[in-house]
């Protein structure tokens, strides 16, 4: 299967001799596709802004490219040739053909030879970036070509790589940025075997910067002795930013299949560098988890990476936002520019540098972008500044609240909960030893599994009132089963399940009559019986039932018992005898009796109760 994007257009090959076209516009929400059928079987496929080259190997087809709003896409064939190639590229009306043979020629788009591309040796790959050409030959030298004049030009003497890289065996793939000043490199052993690391060469100074993923991250997940290297099987320039890289890393095990491990790394991610000679390869954001239908890394035009995905039977070309660019709707050059300046300052901590490349910035959209920025570097100073031309007085009171924390990590964690980056708050969390905050954070999310685990294993001090807070919880949900356990693993249950079973009596009553607490069986099964069970239907009676009632509260201090006392003592005992004592007080009105506990204060009502003396019958 082939694929190739350039230009905001997308082929994706979906069968042996059919090809999906996709137009994506400066909304990626809009798009225009259309199919195209070729009369042979498809070996490779270059697309540009106004034309597709497919080629079988032996044959090649030019169409032309039609995009507009009335007719959408439309495709056209210009004419075909036989060539033997294995690679094409497309610079305005040239094709730059790289032959089976090793030898790159220079065609019109119908198959005219124009200029043949000298080189020591066999090329072995070639990668086209604006109008400049990098290729390697089978010797390591590399070539970087200038098409924009009338004829190719070399842009610098051809340079050899051998002295530059140990033990190379030979050239796999090479890119080249948009202003060809940096090429960037995979290579093979003398072996034969892959190198997992990347090497980028830059032109102006002569330097060479190589990046390998770490594997010390992955060696206790997947349980092995042994560690398991992430290759580098694809990278990009950004096809405007000439210091955008972004580098597709996977896992590989012998025989090229991995054995599923819940607790191992993702197989595949996307790692962006912005390259200088300054700081050499620098990330910008940590390293992106790809889901199990990305199928590989087609290209970079910021602020999106261009990936091909599997979601079903289709292969398709989607469009994932760089995680600098998040939530910022439309992006011109100016604000691209600004983000990716401000990104590279605030990572090399130079602040006045990047507080002069957002100058110009008035969307809140991109300063809310560039808040999570300074989650990612930790810099809250720079966080103040964001917040206050987002006018976000609630980011910055949040801020104010955290600088009671001791922790770095616990400040930058409150600000990532605020910009709703809980991911991030969760890592930051876990990396100051601050999980009685971390506790907090699942319980407001709702995340009460991971509540109690955290509370059980490191967080001990907060256990009970974790499961108390879940019983609450549960409680609003209407799971009264669920919430009674955890009340009671909370040693709550006291209080809480008389309370929460107030309203049903029956199920109260099993509940004491199957409990093996003491402080619940022997006052409570008093107080059901003589005022749940059997209620009073007298004046006196109500008497004698308060006086007992009144005892049972000066002899146990609890809280919940009042409660519960208060509560029967209003639902039983007074709108039993409603016509007699609230009127004689004077509180309601006689005409109007439903209106009766409106008027009257729990606690005044217990006042009343205790200081009966006072409501003397007439």
């Amino acid at each position: 299967m082939c694929a190739h994007y350039s230009d905001k257009v997308s082929a994706v090959q979906t069968s042996a001799s059919r090809l999906t076209i996709t137009s994506v516009g400066d909304n990626t929400s809009v798009s225009l596709s259309t199919e195209l059928s070729t009369e042979f079987q498809v070996a490779g496929v270059v697309v540009s802004k106004q034309n597709v080259v497919v080629w079988s190997g032996k044959t090649v087809a030019v169409y032309r490219l039609d995009i507009s709003d009335s007719t959408g896409l439309t495709i056209s064939a210009l004419g075909s040739f036989c060539c033997e190639c294995e690679r094409i590229l497309i610079y305005e009306q040239s094709l730059l053909v790289l032959s089976l043979a090793g030898d790159v020629t220079l065609h019109t788009l119908q198959g005219t030879v124009k200029q043949s591309l000298s080189h020591d040796g066999q090329v072995l790959c070639m990668d086209m970036n604006g109008h400049c050409v990098a290729t390697a030959t089978i010797s390591a030298h590399l070539y970087v070509w200038d098409l924009a004049r009338r004829e190719a030009k070399l842009v610098t003497s051809p340079k050899d790589l051998t002295p530059l890289i140990p033990n190379l065996g030979e050239v796999m793939q090479c890119r080249i940025n948009a202003n060809a000043t940096q090429v960037s490199l995979t290579v093979a052993y003398t072996s034969l075997l892959p190198s997992p690391t990347l090497h980028v060469y830059l032109l102006d100074v002569g330097e060479m910067h190589d990046f390998t993923y770490d594997t010390s991250d992955q060696t206790e997940a997947v349980n092995s002795t042994n560690e398991i290297p992430r290759f580098i099987t694809n990278h990009y320039w950004d096809a405007h930013e000439p210091n955008i890289l972004v580098v597709e890393g996977r896992i590989v095990q012998d025989g090229g299949e991995r054995k599923e491990i819940p607790s191992a790394p993702p197989t595949a991610v996307l790692t962006c560098f912005h390259v200088s000679p300054e700081h050499g390869l620098l990330s910008l954001e940590t390293s992106r988890p790809m889901g199990q239908t990305f199928l590989s890394l087609l290209g970079v035009q910021a602020p999106h990476y261009i990936t091909l995905n599997k979601p079903s039977k289709q292969v398709q070309a989607e469009t994932v936002t760089m995680r600098d660019f998040d939530g910022i709707q439309c992006v011109d050059d100016v604000t691209r520019s600004a983000v990716i300046n401000f990104s590279y300052y605030l990572n090399t901590g130079n602040l006045d540098q990047a507080f002069k490349s957002i100058a110009s910035i008035t969307s809140s959209s991109v300063w809310t972008s560039l808040a999570r920025m300074c989650v990612q570097t930790r810099r809250l100073d720079v966080a103040r500044v964001c917040l206050g031309n987002m006018r976000d007085v609630r980011g910055l009171w949040v801020l104010r609240l955290a600088q009671d924390e001791p922790q770095l990590e616990a400040r930058v964690a409150a600000l990532a909960i605020h910009l709703q980056l809980y991911s991030e708050a969760e890592s930051l969390y876990k990396s100051c030893g601050r999980y009685d905050l971390l506790n907090k954070l699942y319980q407001r999310r709702g995340m009460w599994e991971e509540a109690i685990e955290v509370a059980e294993t490191n967080d001990r001090i907060n256990l009970k009132n974790t499961y108390h807070r879940y019983g609450k919880s549960l409680e609003l949900k209407g799971d009264i089963d669920r919430a009674i356990r955890n009340f009671e693993k909370a040693e709550t249950h006291r209080t809480h399940v008389p309370r929460m079973l107030l309203d049903n009596p029956d199920k109260l009553e099993k509940y004491i009559a199957q409990s093996k607490d003491p402080i619940l069986t022997e006052p409570l099964n008093l107080l059901i019986h003589r005022v749940i069970v059997q209620p009073p239907t007298t004046w006196r009676a109500s008497m004698k039932t308060m006086d007992s009632l009144k005892r049972l509260y000066t002899s146990i201090l609890w809280r919940g018992v009042v409660a519960m006392l208060l509560d029967c003592v209003r639902n039983k005992l007074w709108m039993i005898n409603c016509g007699t004592w609230p009127y004689q007080r004077g509180l309601v009105n006689k005409s109007r009796p439903q209106h009766i506990w409106k008027a009257l204060n729990l606690t005044k009502l217990f006042c009343c109760i205790t200081r009966r003396g006072r409501c003397t019958k007439h």
